[in-house]
């Protein structure tokens, strides 16, 4: 995009503001609602955003708007998610959990500005992105059951019982009871 100087790096600082004030909303909703549904919603806003940029994203301005909502989930889609994936992993496996998920987005930001540098391409790029978001939502809507510590907070003794033998289960640990 051809800007001053001063207008792109605008951007960064929108998103730095957004991330802020969505770390203080967005972890809030986690305890007032679920983890899993307030995951959702942040994973949702991502596609909707990249969408909205390929479609209507000629205009500076509305990039800003569309940065600032997208912003407003990051810390959700990332430090939130690397929290919740733990609650379902063998404490053995939480720093290889991290180890992996660190490096995978470092990776996905060297291979990102690879594809700039490269191709200068924004509009497969953000196609791309979006379809890798859309697996990630549906994984999460229909595999990823609730945190437990959710539902432990909020004493859904039954709904605990079901997650954690779900849990049990994907780390190999499952006895059945009959």
């Amino acid at each position: 995009m051809c800007a001053e100087p001063y207008i792109i790096g605008l951007m960064g600082g929108i998103s730095f503001l957004s991330f802020s004030i969505g770390s203080i909303l967005m972890t809030r909703a986690m305890d007032e609602y679920g983890r899993k549904p307030t995951m959702l919603a942040a994973s949702a806003i991502t596609p909707i955003g990249i969408i909205i940029m390929l479609l209507f994203g000629n205009d500076i301005y509305k990039i800003y708007v569309i940065i600032f909502i997208i912003g407003l989930t990051y810390n959700t889609r990332s430090s939130a998610a690397y929290l919740f994936g733990t609650e379902f992993l063998c404490k053995e496996s939480h720093i290889k959990y991290g180890q992996v998920l660190f490096c995978f987005s470092s990776l996905i930001n060297i291979l990102s500005a690879l594809f700039f540098w490269l191709f200068r391409d924004q509009t497969s790029y953000f196609f791309f992105l979006f379809v890798i978001m859309m697996f990630s939502l549906i994984w999460i809507g229909v595999y990823t059951p609730e945190s437990p510590l959710f539902l432990w907070e909020k004493e859904n003794y039954d709904k605990l019982k079901i997650c954690l033998s779900r849990i049990a289960k994907m780390n190999g640990k499952y006895e059945d009871e009959s």
